[in-house]
């Protein structure tokens, strides 16, 4: 289990003594329901977890509008009980169900459970909710493992980061040596990433060669989601943007060119294009 900072944010959040339903929102793959789940099981007594993607038929479970009657029947499919207090309900990939998002209002007011929800910029942005539960939801954006997180999960030593960041704060050298060594990680972290699953793998592995599947993966993922959310008219264009930033940022002078996409491309045609890999966080 990857240590992350979300963790402090969370731990926050449960001793708050207005506490709203806390909506984990970020990228896809990058760690949101791990964690979520995770500090569910540390800190409460039941977990209820939903996920909308794997089981799609959970979305029947909010139909109604009723607190007690939307608990009773998560606690009969799932088959756990609900312990006013001491319960997590856990709303994965929520963009999947707009109907739960509406719920959170009536069950933050009831208060039998505590609700984390997770979900992806991407289908955030694009399935309409027939009412927002404004002032009842808290938004907690979440990216992938900065360098800080990386070095934990390589088992940098706590008092060597505080060293390091002590003296980046007073502009004062380092030893040479420590210097040549948190560079080597530096560009580690380059080439990993800051994915939780590439990370995991180069850390079991020790080795980069399968990094390198792993970030296909996701990669593939993360296509399949421009055809799954993006528009219809909008769809080739995403895609051909999404291919080509790779390469066109690697490149000297560090720019992207509409040109490179087509000849006769113009800014004001893939405007939302780029806006709309912006908002996934994709780019």
């Amino acid at each position: 289990m990857l240590k992350r900072k979300i963790e402090q944010r969370l731990h926050q959040w449960k001793n708050s003594s207005s506490k709203k339903a806390l909506f984990l929102i970020g990228a896809r793959q990058i760690g949101k329901s791990t964690s979520a789940r995770q500090f569910g099981k540390e800190n409460y007594d039941v977990l209820l977890e939903l996920n909308f993607i794997e089981e799609p038929k959970y979305k029947e479970l909010f139909d109604s509008r009723s607190p007690s009657s939307i608990l009773l029947n998560i606690s009969t499919i799932l088959n756990k009980p609900v312990v006013p207090g001491k319960t997590l309900l856990l709303l994965d990939e929520i963009q999947e169900c707009p109907e739960a998002r509406t719920a959170i209002r009536f069950l933050v007011e009831d208060g039998q459970v505590d609700i984390i929800e997770t979900g992806s910029l991407l289908g955030v942005n694009i399935h309409a909710v027939s009412s927002y539960p404004v002032g009842f939801e808290e938004i907690v954006p979440m990216y992938p493992l900065d360098f800080e997180e990386f070095l934990w999960a390589v088992s940098t030593r706590t008092e060597t980061i505080d060293a390091l960041r002590d003296a980046y704060l007073n502009r004062q050298p380092v030893n040479s040596l420590l210097h040549e060594r948190m560079l080597q990680l530096f560009y580690r972290y380059l080439v990993i990433g800051g994915m939780p699953e590439a990370v995991w793998e180069y850390i079991s592995s020790q080795t980069l060669n399968t990094v390198a599947t792993v970030q296909k993966r996701i990669s593939d993922l993360y296509r399949l989601d421009i055809l799954k959310y993006a528009g219809d008219a909008e769809k080739i264009k995403i895609s051909n943007i999404y291919e080509s930033l790779p390469s066109q940022l690697d490149a000297k002078n560090q720019r992207f060119k509409l040109s490179k996409l087509a000849r006769t491309a113009r800014m004001e045609r893939y405007e939302n294009s780029f806006l709309w890999l912006q908002k996934a966080g994709i780019a």
